[in-house]
């Protein structure tokens, strides 16, 4: 039998990460693909979310990490 395929979940919801950054996952994803961010280090990413985009500290955090495990950067959260 063949094992059930693992996709990426964010770990906060799309609604919520809007409400307190203005975008959704997809928006930031696509902002982040946009500047080759999966070519990065993640300082560099979280220097793009605030020296371009004004992330405030943890949401950027969590918006670098999140972005790292949806494109197989770093260990991902599971379903």
């Amino acid at each position: 039998m063949a094992a059930r395929p693992r996709t990426y979940a964010p770990s906060m919801s799309d609604a919520a990460i809007a409400a307190k950054t203005g975008k959704d996952w997809p928006g930031w994803f696509t902002v982040l693909d946009a500047a080759a961010a999966a070519k990065l280090e993640h300082k560099a990413i979280v220097r793009i979310l605030s020296d371009q985009h004004g992330v405030p500290a943890w949401w950027r955090q969590m918006i670098a990490v999140e972005y790292e495990r949806a494109r197989g950067l770093r260990g991902a959260s599971i379903s």
